[in-house]
């Protein structure tokens, strides 16, 4: 328990070094590739890892009220028009489910030279040290930068899509809610 905490310490005490120097302590070791140059590469990286995870956060909201809606709509498969099936009206929203889930689905990057390991049997040695050499290590980042982009690209294309037949749908449900209200479905009566 302890370890741990010397560890978050140590960890910390280095962030405010880096912080107020500018430079890390393997720059100070190698003094190559300059400070700004590393910190540009990782706040991108940075924005497109927050940016694919807000996305997430947005596919997971959408599916959520998707899942709400769609039993409504069956629940009230009576009061629809008779030339309006069940099955047609939604199947804009399970379409749209399918490409949240596709957003969804997780990607991993996988960089030449930096594996990320998921697997069951991982040992120490399959994790390699990052690169020395500085145009090994811009190109690290550009290949990384590179694959969340792609990665960020189809999540949005696909949530957009996802968004576009969602306001089809939401659109027919208003216009036959509007049109029952105006031309209410005759309802058969039982005698008693």
């Amino acid at each position: 328990m302890t370890d741990n905490l010397d560890r978050k310490r140590e960890a910390a005490i280095d962030r405010i070094r880096q912080d107020r120097t500018g430079v890390t302590e393997r720059d100070a070791r190698t003094n190559t590739m300059s400070a700004e140059t590393v910190k540009y590469y990782e706040g991108l990286l940075a924005v497109y890892t927050d940016n694919i995870r807000i996305s997430d956060i947005k596919s997971n909201i959408i599916l959520f009220f998707l899942a709400i809606s769609i039993p409504t709509v069956a629940a009230f498969r009576t009061q629809l028009p008779f030339y309006m099936p069940l099955f047609l009206l939604l199947l804009l929203p399970l379409f749209s489910i399918i490409l949240l889930v596709l957003a969804i689905y997780p990607r991993f990057v996988a960089t030449p030279g930096f594996p990320f390991f998921i697997k069951r049997s991982v040992r120490p040695d399959d994790f390699v040290a990052p690169p020395d050499d500085d145009k090994e290590l811009l190109a690290v980042f550009r290949v990384r930068c590179a694959a969340l982009a792609k990665i960020l690209y189809w999540k949005i294309l696909l949530f957009r899509i996802a968004m576009g037949a969602c306001l089809i749908y939401l659109t027919v449900l208003f216009v036959l809610a509007v049109g029952g209200v105006f031309h209410p479905l005759p309802i058969e009566r039982c005698s008693p």
